[in-house]
């Protein structure tokens, strides 16, 4: 175990990641239990992990490793992700590690990392230095026996989302959930039973093999068979979760995607009506509507750049409500400003009861107005040029440029892109905002021009 070689590749922006076993198997686990350990200086790790076919034999693994590092392990089993920050946030534990590879294909696990509070371990908080400590230390097996709890937060988790969503509010909606054998159709039981909901599940089984389809929603390939069950059903609303079940994408009841952009927007004005005047925080990829949407409710926008390691400490700085990624990734700082899917759905449920609309009604507003390109991804080798060449040409045309992340420029609301570095792989991402979809097409025509 001392001398094992380790793909360093696994230690992404934000996790790890890596095929099992050629990259992340039994060995590399019970390093990285032992380093974690070491690095943090605890002596309680709150441990979870998702439905993929390598838990088993790396759950152990890693039990073993936080055990022999001297540190006590809360076993909470096949959880949600977010159910694994809630639990580090509410039992008040120092430390947790969620095994998952989130929206990733089987053949791959990985880890997430949060320290107390939930507070989330990235690159730049901890994760470089644990990365160093799995590259460089040798861990011998100790005898320390096992130390092991088993502990169960369903309970308060759903109350603390029905302390925020008025469940008297909600009606017998009919719902079609996709959970693409993840972990998140044991969320959704645990969270909406007892519900006057009629929820009609898919791949609702738990099978890291993904069988049906990719565990992830965020392509529209994956969500075919649940928009074609929408309207099929006469569904109220159709909801897609991934993997690991703390990313939710809705369909409405005409079997249209909406984008997590609109979803931000929506929500933004639904916290604001719980905690008015409060504050949100958004990444600035696509921003008119949830900027207007803030505006017109009476809150208080702050931007940041794009990925959870930036949009959470953010909300953190300036105590936001909530906080919302085009990515469909929601934030929430009354579940310890961690993502939550099982929270979302429950104020979109509450909103299509309350206002007595059908989704597409709710959605119309933004589809009306708000024209996108959706993220267009190009795979570059020099994105620090690209990036200088697009900025000194707007410049010279006399437009505003920010550089909050990448660049964006802004032509005085007839149009708006973004281009920025993707934080975890070779890419670099363009969204383009206008006030037509002609002018959209036109504007990404014209950049990706720059950018071939």
């Amino acid at each position: 175990m001392n001398n094992m070689k380790i793909d360093v590749s696994i230690f992404k922006a934000y996790d790890i990641r890596g095929i099992f076993p050629s990259q992340l198997n039994a060995d590399v686990v019970y390093k990285i239990g032992r380093a974690f350990v070491d690095y943090m200086q605890i002596k309680e790790v709150a441990l979870g992990h998702d439905a993929r076919s390598s838990w088993m034999e790396l759950y152990s693994s890693l039990i073993r490793g936080i055990n022999d590092a001297g540190a006590k392990v809360y076993d909470l089993g096949m959880i949600g992700t977010e159910e694994l920050y809630f639990s580090v946030g509410y039992f008040g534990y120092e430390s947790g590690l969620m095994l998952t590879a989130s929206h990733n294909l089987s053949e791959y696990n990985g880890l997430k990392f949060v320290g107390k509070d939930a507070f989330s371990i990235s690159e730049n908080t901890g994760l470089e230095n644990i990365k160093r400590l799995v590259i460089e230390k040798e861990y011998a097996p100790t005898n320390n026996s096992k130390n092991v709890e088993k502990i169960s937060s369903h309970k308060f988790l759903k109350k603390a989302i029905f302390n925020i969503v008025d469940v008297s509010k909600i009606k017998p909606l009919k719902v079609v959930i996709d959970a693409g054998n993840g972990v998140g159709g044991i969320l959704v039981n645990e969270i909406y039973s007892n519900t006057p909901l009629n929820i009609i599940p898919m791949y609702f089984e738990p099978d890291g093999r993904f069988p049906n389809h990719e565990a992830n929603p965020t392509k529209e390939e994956n969500t075919v068979a649940l928009r074609k069950r929408v309207v099929l059903e006469k569904a109220n609303i159709g909801i897609a979760l991934d993997g690991d079940g703390d990313r939710c994408v809705f369909v409405d009841e005409k079997g249209e995607l909406s984008s997590g952009y609109f979803l931000t927007a929506i929500l933004a004005k639904k916290m604001l009506i719980k905690y008015p005047n409060a504050k949100i925080v958004h990444e600035n990829r696509f921003k008119w509507a949830i900027v207007d949407a803030i505006k017109s409710s009476g809150g208080v926008g702050s931007e940041c750049r794009a990925g959870y390691a930036f949009l959470k400490p953010k909300m953190r700085e300036v105590g936001a409500v909530f906080g919302g990624e085009t990515s469909s990734h929601f934030f929430y700082k009354d579940l310890f400003y961690s993502v939550s899917s099982m929270l979302t759905i429950g104020l979109i449920l509450e909103e299509l009861s309350s206002s007595g609309k059908k989704m597409s009604e709710i959605l119309a507003p933004y589809r009306e107005k708000y024209f996108i390109s959706g993220e267009i991804n190009f795979k570059v080798d020099n994105p620090n040029e690209i990036l200088l060449e697009v900025k000194e040409k707007y410049k010279a045309d006399g437009l505003e440029i920010e550089e909050l992340d990448g660049v964006a420029v802004d032509n005085n609301r007839q149009w708006r892109f973004s281009l920025r570095k993707s934080n975890t792989e070779p890419l670099i991402r363009l969204c383009v905002e206008g006030k037509t979809k002609e002018i959209v097409s036109r504007i990404v025509k014209e950049v990706s021009a720059i950018i071939k």
